[in-house]
């Protein structure tokens, strides 16, 4: 949908106003024509700048590349003077002002001009028709079915067209431009190599610069993804598959296209009229050939030649186009049926579509192109045929362009009802103040939101239609009740725009922003929409809505014979279509559902479908073909007509039979009055949606339902005017009114949730209404002169309802008692710091509002705090200042001039603590945020992170003070998370038998089930999106916890105050226990350990919030004293050393974050100290702005000098002081920066960061719909809806806070300032690498984020990133942030010989190089990396001494060796050297990950004295190029595990406790950690079989480890069972996901399958012990016996190998089937075999004389070499097959010489595979199973790697 408007009469109204039409007896002149180029040429600019624009990829308008104001011109003089074979483009009529006919015809011509090709910027036509997820290249035929090569002419025209020449190649010049987007179209003959054409695959990743050879998006400019691939037939809609003769493609403003419209071109206007001696245009032209570019007025030519030809000459069943082009223009211009009638001309080839070709697409678009103001006719022209000029309307509804006057009412009688009522005062102010804010209400409240999401006004509520209606309703009304306009006091008019503004807060949430009058069919039933959602949604029947008793007989009949269906419908890809009603009949007794996820456009089909059931349809239908029930059971849509209509949705018998009874046909009827006689709402209540003469009627509908349920609302003490009128008495200062107006509007009561559920959208609702309010007031209120008395007299109540009550604007600080001077509160109040302080705060309280107390949404967006406000802070800080606690106050300075600066800073450091602890959460409770096993346990609420709240008891000497801990206190939290499925506010209470756990929060639950039976919907909190309780199962928290009893400690206020002593602490000194005591107190009826949640949830004493905040401030932090750092002190030392460094907020960042002033210390590093940081210095800016006052004497009794003007970025303070912008702010020139003394100072760094020279001087967001990449811009015109911003810093943070991409900040100019750093600055001390092109950099470093996490490294240019992490060196930056990275890119990059690396040499300086410098060549394609000695050595390229040490440094961990391919040194890399250490730390670092533990036996817990079996394994995964497989594979085994529990039947355990077992089964449980697993850095390879798309994934081989633990004393063979089913399971599970390609287990690292070659043990003490006095046994016995038993043992060990797998049910098939490897040892002539089904296993004898005396110790030794990793695979294990010799062509030459020595020691393992990419067939011998046969010597040494 297109966001602009643009004007009809575009040149009528900027040239000057009305033109009156004259009639004349001539009918045209040259005066007509010079009249409207005149016209043109005045509005050139607006032109090209307003209406020639075209959306970009990322949806803004800008200027067209293609299409301009002088081409347009020049075509229009040509095509209006000579035009085409007598016919020209019509310009107006011969009379005065007559060429504003002319302009509407260019109007509308335009109008379709832009919806065709000029919002796409485009000549040539896009390819866009999707065919089977394809764009077929033979588009160029034609699309939709469509062939333009047979696109001919008539009979008598044949001999214009052009003729098909098969063998004609032309390509477009212009295609669209989106990602991926298909490019230009072409046309060629076939050849026998290529007989078809193929598709464009948009999904294909061009830019491949690793592929060999290397590939790039080159097809077009500017090319970011998709080919052509021609591999494949695929034909477009109409089965073409191949472009030969296809050069007939739609081309020019408005698509001319085919062979008869192009040899209509080229006969009038080219060679074809040259050829036959005519007059030609373009004589050298053959448009059948091709167009040339010459002349660029040519795509206009072709559009206005079709529009002579097609357009103005259409005249078909009474609609000809020229007559009602002049109806229109003497009718005052004033509806859409002229524009739509022409759109349906150009778009359908008939003025009323549908027309066959389907219903008019970009209806709604080409009427806001054609959109504008109506200049006056004096008199109209005749007609051509002189008949009598017709009115333009059509049937439905008409839409005005520009708000319909008002209509001329009859006179009133002064005496009359409605004659007091209008001259009232009261309704004179009131329509005065809603004219002045008509504008403001159209276009910033009457708006609705597009499918793309951009805000535009709306097509069906505007203001004069509203006020049509408030008239009708405030003055006639209902039944003696009229909508209420306020009282007739002085200014009493507000109280009725406060009532207008709530009924408009409703009304646009719940129709005005979907654009819809009829309700629209929105509730999805098991995945479809039933169309007996007309019947009901969410289980109601609006057909049984009656009325009661006593209105019985206002209340509409139900006729089931009604047919009616809905005008307004949802407007999203294949939102269901209108409403309807209608009977059943046999043939069809059901009503269907609508399937939207139908493809309607299908004009391949036979016959051809359209999407023709609603203008713009992209997708969906209706499917009658089978019954699906609404919620409430209903099939069907008998009698089902009264859905919702109107502003506020009107639904049911009810309201429509009172509609019809007070206002329609009913009233007249029983003879009594009736606004709309004709009117019977109970027989056409569709009427409220599309009566053209009657738009008011959807507002009547909704101020109908206002008057009877709102303004009469009155329950349980609430009364709605009473409310109102306290509301605005009160200063509107709260949203305690509207949230209760919302909850009677949404659930019918003014607190819920109240039967229906909790409140939803109450936040919109409430920003709906503040907007109003701006709209009304414009950010002043009228002095109300006096309040006035509620209807029964009482007194007026207080507006304010229990909960949290937000705030719209500051409310007033509280009159309080006035005070003794003589008192210690009064001599506070009376000191100069506390006044000083008191002016300072009050001046920048709303930048404390709307800059510092801001919050994040869930959508990243900033905005103000409705939990945090300055007059509850300020109510606060004069308590905790003057009364404090124990006699401590809240520090606000010291008592010399200028004093009150230390209090300024003490509260802002105490802002910036708050800031990051809750302000930024709009959180009072804590949040449950400790993610346990990926739950949330609801017994969070005892404690986070493994602590316990109710254990955070006090001291000795304070034990008295701290809260007991009551069982059976019950407390729910009233703030929450906000994201998408965040968990519930916390909760305690006690534990019950029915319930003895808690369970835990499971995010991922979808809630909103409408068909579930009963339905379910998310009503745990407001806005709820997904979640639940689940409370089926125990989930315990990181301590252990698994209920919530006694829990209710959790940290609430400012700065979560928590745990059983401070909230005693508090009621001690503050609460029921110091009036108990008989102790002053501040809250003597408040008993904080009862009922903590009091700081959060009391509209009463809202500052509690806060001031259990400075409570802790002044406890913990003002008394901070420890070696040596004293807060006061260093405090004070921080303001007269002019603010200067960071080290006092980070000192107070690590006492309130770890307790200490120098963390880490015990509880680990600062969180958060950047942005503490940052909100102190912007606490100081609020504050102090640019300066400080003159400072406070020091001891001495001297001033400090500052300058005039003091940055707080760095906290630097000198004479001329300069900002740079520094993460939103800004950065002085403390850290040793000389900067230029004209930069501006603080208070200019808003406008001069980052603001450009041009733009409309207010930065927005752009709303990328890739948020990552998201900018702020200041492109003009701002687009309505937009936040605004003045500077771009503001704007990146507030739009795009937290974004880890930097990508709004980056477009800040580098240059903004001059710097250079000085000769002390820690910049030419630390690493001599600025940032590129010369950016200022810091001393602290953070990670850039590149996409392509393999090209990341770390940087220190300013700005900062918001939330981006710092580092003091670039080392600690790699580190940390890089670690694990295989490329080295980031470590390359360190300088100054960080881990033994030289300087850096400069380009220029290579002479004072060694001779041999070696340095990194940086290829694009790292495994392809190499260093070079080619001079000069680039600048800040490391360089080093030899070539392997550059390979080792720059390349370590390079598997593909090509760095060190021809070194003249061999080093290895591949395994050792400090850079390849520091790549894989990370994995390291991750091997004492979180456990993972199940249990298989009946026992719950693992017992202690079970045997351990330690089982390793390799197995292979690959992930897209574009994730980080590091990061991917702690995930990866959690799921293996799960996949072991879920095939062993094991359950999860928190951690392994020791019990005794007495289970009878052999498999206790098993245990691993999400880091146990590893990447094996030293393998070079993988064996994943190559994908087809392998470029895209990146294979990572993997070393795996788990434990299992069994029974004591297992036999061995039982032993090696279990792990080979363990193993077997492995290999069998899926775990591919969006992250995961393809995972491949391979096998077992270093140890046999089989037990008789394997010395697999069960570890545990007791059979550890006697297995060493076995083996020791076994050894003596085997040195005395072994030549005697040699053949025997060997016999043995073959029958033990067939009785093991014997019993592995399944397990020798699945070895081969799936992939397993299993061993043998072929040592010997002869061997020994068992065949079974799917799979054999060898026993090898060593018959070969000539190896009799080699021993056999190298098999085991060669384990490490061929198990897994460099298989062999005997494939298929034919025997009977010819010989061929072994393949090792791709085995590593050292794994060969290693392989051959192992060989010459007397055996090789081989490892039989059916994945390995190796193969060795040996000889032919005949076998069975069971049977010995032998094989000659030479077969054997064939297969010996004598070729090695």
């Amino acid at each position: 949908m297109i966001r602009r408007s643009v004007v009809i009469c575009f040149f009528l109204w900027l040239n000057g106003g009305h033109y009156s039409i004259q009639a004349s007896t001539s009918r045209r002149s040259l005066n007509t024509i010079d009249n409207l180029l005149q016209s043109l040429d005045a509005v050139k600019s607006e032109i090209d700048s307003n209406l020639f624009l075209y959306q970009t990829p990322d949806f803004q308008w800008i200027p067209s590349t293609v299409y301009h104001f002088d081409d347009f011109r020049e075509s229009l003089n040509i095509m209006s003077t000579e035009g085409v074979a007598g016919k020209t483009f019509y310009i107006g009529e011969d009379v005065q002002n007559g060429h504003v006919y002319g302009l509407v015809n260019i109007a509308a011509f335009l109008a379709q001009s832009m919806k065709e090709t000029i919002q796409y910027d485009a000549c040539d036509e896009n390819s866009w028709d999707l065919v089977n997820g394809k764009y077929p290249l033979s588009n160029a035929c034609g699309q939709l079915g469509q062939s333009y090569q047979d696109y001919h002419c008539s009979e008598e025209e044949k001999h214009m067209e052009c003729p098909v020449d098969p063998n004609m190649s032309i390509t477009a010049v212009t295609h669209a431009k989106w990602y991926g987007a298909p490019g230009p179209l072409f046309c060629g003959p076939k050849t026998e190599e290529q007989p078809f054409s193929g598709y464009w695959d948009y999904t294909y990743e061009c830019n491949k610069a690793w592929a060999n050879p290397p590939e790039t998006c080159d097809v077009y400019e500017d090319q970011k993804a998709g080919r052509y691939d021609q591999s494949v037939a695929v034909a477009n809609t109409a089965g073409r598959t191949d472009v030969e003769g296809c050069c007939w493609w739609g081309r020019g403003v408005i698509q001319t296209s085919g062979v008869c419209n192009f040899g209509k071109l080229n006969y009038f206007l080219g060679a074809g009229a040259a050829k036959d001696g005519r007059t030609s245009r373009y004589p050298n032209i053959d448009f059948a050939r091709t167009p040339n570019p010459e002349y660029k007025e040519l795509k206009w030519i072709a559009g206005m030649f079709y529009w002579i030809e097609s357009v103005q000459s259409y005249n078909n069943e009474g609609w000809d186009y020229l007559t009602e082009l002049r109806a229109f223009v003497e009718g005052g211009m004033s509806d859409t049926s002229f524009i739509d009638g022409v759109s349906g001309i150009v778009n359908r080839g008939c003025h009323n579509p549908p027309c066959g070709t389907g219903a008019l697409d970009g209806g709604l678009e080409r009427k806001a192109f054609f959109d504008g103001s109506t200049p006056e006719i004096s008199s109209p022209v005749t007609t051509p045929s002189d008949s009598a000029v017709i009115d333009g309307s059509t049937d439905g509804v008409s839409q005005s362009f520009s708000d319909t006057p008002k209509p001329t009412r009859q006179p009133v009688s002064p005496s009359s009802d409605v004659g007091i009522i209008v001259s009232s005062s009261p309704y004179i102010d009131l329509e005065r103040a809603l004219e002045a804010s008509k504008d403001a209400i159209d276009n910033d409240l009457f708006l609705y939101q597009t499918p793309d999401f951009q805000w535009i006004p709306s097509t069906v509520y505007r203001y004069a239609d509203f006020f049509e209606s408030l008239y009708i309703m405030s003055t006639e009304g209902v039944a003696g009740k009229t909508f209420y306009i306020g009282e007739d006091v002085q200014n009493g008019h507000v109280y009725g725009l406060v009532n207008i503004a709530a009924f408009l807060a409703q009304s646009m949430k719940e129709t005005i922003q979907y654009d819809a009058c009829d309700e629209n069919s929105w509730d999805l039933v098991n995945g479809k929409y039933p169309l007996s959602n007309a019947c009901g949604q969410l289980g109601q029947s609006y057909q049984d809505y009656h009325c009661s008793e006593e209105e019985k007989h206002m209340e509409c009949p139900v006729d089931p014979n009604m047919s009616i269906t809905a005008v307004t419908h949802a407007k999203w890809y294949g939102a269901p279509g209108p409403l309807f009603c209608g009977p059943k009949t046999e043939e069809q007794p059901f009503s269907g559902y609508w399937d939207y996820t139908y493809e309607c456009n299908k004009a391949w089909a036979n016959p051809p479908e359209t999407c023709d059931v609603y203008e713009d349809q992209k997708a969906g239908r209706y499917d009658q073909s089978v019954a699906v029930a609404n919620t409430a059971g209903r099939t069907d849509v008998e009698g089902c007509c009264w859905w919702g209509r109107g502003v506020i949705q009107t639904s049911g018998v009810c309201n429509f039979g009172k509609l019809n009874y007070f206002l329609g046909a009913g009233a007249a009827k029983d003879g009594r009055t009736s606004r709309y006689p004709n009117i019977d709402f109970c027989k056409d209540p569709e009427v409220i949606c599309n009566s053209p003469e009657y738009k008011e009627l959807k507002w009547i509908a909704g101020m109908f339902y206002w008057i009877e349920s709102v303004q009469s609302y009155n329950n349980e003490g609430w009364d709605y005017l009473t409310e109102l009128r306290a509301f605005v008495e009160g200063g509107m200062s709260d949203t305690s009114f509207i949230d209760g107006v919302s909850g009677i509007v949404n659930r019918g009561c003014h607190n819920p949730p109240c039967g229906t559920g909790a409140l939803d959208g109450g936040l919109e609702r409430s920003a709906n209404f503040k907007k109003a309010l701006e709209a009304f007031f414009d950010g002043s209120t009228p002095e109300i002169s006096s309040p006035v008395t509620t209807p029964s007299d009482s007194a007026v109540i207080d507006g304010s309802t229990d909960g949290v009550s937000q705030s719209f604007s500051d409310t007033p600080k509280p009159t309080r008692q006035p005070v003794s001077p003589s008192s210690d509160v009064g001599i506070i109040v009376s000191s100069s710091p506390y006044i000083d302080l008191e002016r300072a705060l009050e001046a920048s309280k709303d930048a404390i509002d709307n800059d510092l107390f801001l919050y994040q949404t869930p959508d990243f967006q900033w905005i103000p705090s409705t939990v945090y406000r300055y007059a509850d802070f300020f109510e606060s800080l004069y308590i905790m200042s003057t009364e404090g606690v124990a006699g401590k106050t809240f520090y606000i300075g010291e008592d010399v001039q200028n004093g009150h600066v230390y209090g300024l800073v003490n509260i802002a450091a105490f802002l910036a603590q708050s800031m990051k602890e809750t302000i930024q959460y709009d959180a009072c409770d804590e949040n449950s945020w400790d993610l346990v096993n990926g739950k949330y346990p609801l017994s969070n609420a005892c404690g986070q992170l493994g602590q316990s709240y109710q254990d955070y008891h006090c001291s000795e000497e304070e034990k008295h003070m701290e809260c007991p801990v009551d069982p059976n206190m019950s407390i729910t939290a009233v703030t929450h998370a906000k994201w998408y499925g965040a968990p519930g506010p916390l909760f305690c209470g006690p534990k019950t038998e029915e319930q003895p756990f808690s369970g835990y929060w499971d995010y991922t639950y979808e809630c909103n089930k409408a068909w579930a039976n009963p339905p379910e919907t998310c009503d745990v909190y407001e806005d709820q999106k997904a979640g639940r309780y689940d409370q089926s199962v125990a989930v315990a928290n990181t301590a252990g916890r698994t209920d919530v009893e006694g829990c209710c400690w959790w940290g609430r206020g400012v700065i979560q105050t928590s745990g059983v002593c401070n909230f005693g602490k508090l009621n001690y000194f503050l609460g029921a226990g110091a009036a108990k005591d008989g102790r002053t107190s501040r809250y003597p009826n408040i008993d904080f350990c009862k009922d903590p949640e009091v700081i959060c949830n009391s509209p009463e004493y809202k500052e509690l919030k806060w001031i259990a905040g400075m409570f802790y401030w002044i406890e913990s932090v003002q008394s901070y004293n420890n070696e040596g750092w004293d807060y006061l002190t260093e405090l004070r030392a921080f303001v007269e050393g002019g603010m200067s460094d960071t080290s006092f907020i980070d000192g107070v960042s690590g006492i309130v974050n770890r307790g200490c002033h120098n963390p880490p210390c015990g509880t680990g590093a600062l969180d958060g100290g950047l942005e503490r940081s940052t909100n102190f210095k912007k606490a100081l800016e609020a504050f102090f702005g640019s300066s400080l006052p003159d400072l406070p004497m020091n001891e001495s009794g001297t001033s400090v000098s500052t300058s005039s003007t003091t940055s707080f970025g760095s906290f630097a303070s000198s004479e001329t002081v300069s900002t740079i912008a520094y993460g939103g702010s800004s950065v002085d020139s403390g850290s040793g920066l000389s900067i230029s003394e004209s930069t501006p100072g603080l208070t200019d760094l808003g406008t001069s960061v980052g603001s450009s020279p041009s733009g409309s001087g207010v930065y927005y967001p752009d709303y990328n719909p890739i948020w990552s990449l998201g900018k702020c811009i200041n492109d003009s015109p701002p687009p309505s809806g937009r936040p605004n911003y003045d500077s771009l810093i503001d704007c990146c943070e507030k739009a795009y806070g937290g974004q880890a991409s930097g990508a709004c900040l980056s477009a800040m100019s580098a240059n903004t300032f001059s710097v250079e750093p000085s000769l002390d600055s820690p910049l030419t001390q630390a690493s001599e690498t600025p940032g590129d092109g010369g950016e200022q950099s810091s001393t602290l470093w953070y990670p850039d984020y590149n996409a392509i996490w393999a090209l990341g490294k770390c940087i220190s240019i300013l700005p900062f990133p918001n939330g981006r992490p710092t580092y003091d060196t670039q080392l600690d930056c790699c580190q940390n942030a890089y670690r694990g990275q295989a490329s080295g890119e980031c470590l390359a990059n360190i300088s100054g010989n960080p881990m033994s690396v030289p300087n850096l040499p400069q380009t220029g300086n290579a002479e004072s190089l060694p001779s041999d410098s070696w340095y990194a060549d940086f290829n694009p394609q790292w495994a392809l990396g190499k260093c070079i000695n080619e001079s000069p050595v680039p600048a800040n390229r490391p360089w080093y001494t030899t070539q392997s040490e550059c390979c080792e440094k720059a390349y370590g961990g390079q598997a593909s060796g090509a760095c060190l391919e021809g070194t003249r040194d061999i080093v290895s890399i591949q395994s050792d050297g400090s850079f390849a250490n520091a790549f894989t730390s990370y994995l390291q670092s991750r091997k004492y990950g979180d456990f993972i533990v199940y249990t298989c036996n009946p026992l719950p817990e693992i017992p202690p004295n079970s045997g351990t079996l330690d089982i390793s394994y390799d197995y292979e995964y690959s992930v897209p190029q574009t994730i980080r497989a590091d990061l991917v594979l702690p995930d990866l085994k959690v799921r293996m595990m799960g996949h072991l529990a879920e095939r062993f039947g094991c359950e999860s355990t928190v951690q392994r406790n020791l019990r005794q077992a007495n289970g009878d089964d052999v498999l206790l449980g098993f245990q691993s950690a999400e880091g146990s697993d590893e990447i094996d850095t030293k393998k070079a390879y993988c064996k994943l079989p190559d994908d087809e798309d392998a470029a895209a994934f990146a294979c990572v081989p993997v070393k795996g480890h788990l434990v299992a633990f069994i029974q004591q004393d297992t036999p061995r063979e039982v032993v090696e069972l279990i792990k080979n089913k363990i193993l077997e399971s492995l290999a069998d599970g899926q775990y591919t996901s969006e992250a995961i390609h393809k995972v491949v287990y391979i096998g077992e690292p270093h140890a046999n399958l089989y037990a008789s070659h394997a010395d697999t043990t069960v570890e545990s003490a007791t059979h550890g012990a006697a297995w060493i006095s076995v083996l020791a046994s076994l050894l003596s016995i085997i040195a005395i016996v072994l030549i005697a038993l040699f053949f025997v043992i060997r016999r043995k060990n073959a029958m033990q190998i067939r009785e093991v797998y014997q019993d592995k049910e399944n397990s020798i098939e699945e070895e081969a089937g799936n992939g397993h490897t299993s061993r043998t040892s072929i040592a010997g002539q002869s061997m020994v075999f068992a065949a079974r089904k799917h799979a054999e296993y060898y026993e090898v004898e060593d018959n070969d004389d000539s190896l009799g005396e080699k021993s056999s110790s190298g098999s085991d030794a060669l384990e490490k070499y061929d198990r897994g990793r460099h298989s062999i695979v005997l494939s298929n294990l034919d025997f009977k097959g010819d010989p061929d010799a072994l393949d090792i062509a791709n085995m590593p030459r050292p794994d060969r010489s290693s392989l051959d020595e192992e060989y010459e020691n007397g055996g090789v393992n081989f490892v039989l595979s059916n994945s390995s990419p190796y193969s060795c067939v040996l000889p032919t011998v005949e076998h069975q199973s069971g049977v010995e046969t032998e094989s000659d010597n030479d077969s054997v040494e064939h297969c010996r790697y004598d070729d090695l």
